[in-house]
């Protein structure tokens, strides 16, 4: 087991697009690196074959080492195929303050220091949709 290419296999799920794959794969190694949740979606679509805006809170509580939101680290295994630029971002993760992000319904990330700027996008960029 790879744990490059297990976060590589969770970049090619959460990013969209060349720029936001090393400020994601930065996020979630820091969140792993301080003992945070990664809390991110993309294991519910290798678990259920659903897009983010498709689960449920039942999905969300589902007991599996795969739900990031229950369990703190990495997944058990890759969720999927990385691409090259997946790889290179888990490889070369960039430096930033952001703790968080989320993508709009136009795939536009957003991200955010704090929980509570956190909390401001998902009500400006997703509760609205």
């Amino acid at each position: 087991k790879s744990d490059l290419i297990i976060m590589a296999s969770i970049i090619e799920r959460e990013a969209n697009g060349k720029n936001d794959s090393p400020i994601i794969s930065g996020i979630l190694w820091e969140r792993i690196r301080i003992g945070k949740r990664l809390q991110v979606d993309a294991p519910f679509f290798f678990l259920f074959g659903k897009e983010s805006s498709e689960l449920t809170r039942a999905d969300l509580a589902i007991d599996s080492p795969y739900n990031t939101y229950r369990y703190k680290g990495l997944t058990p295994g890759p969720i999927g195929n990385p691409g090259l630029r997946a790889i290179e971002a888990a490889l070369y993760p960039e430096k930033t303050n952001y703790l968080f992000y989320l993508h709009d319904s136009f795939g536009v990330a957003h991200y955010a220091v704090t929980y509570k700027d956190h909390l401001a996008n998902k009500r400006k960029y997703i509760d609205n949709r």
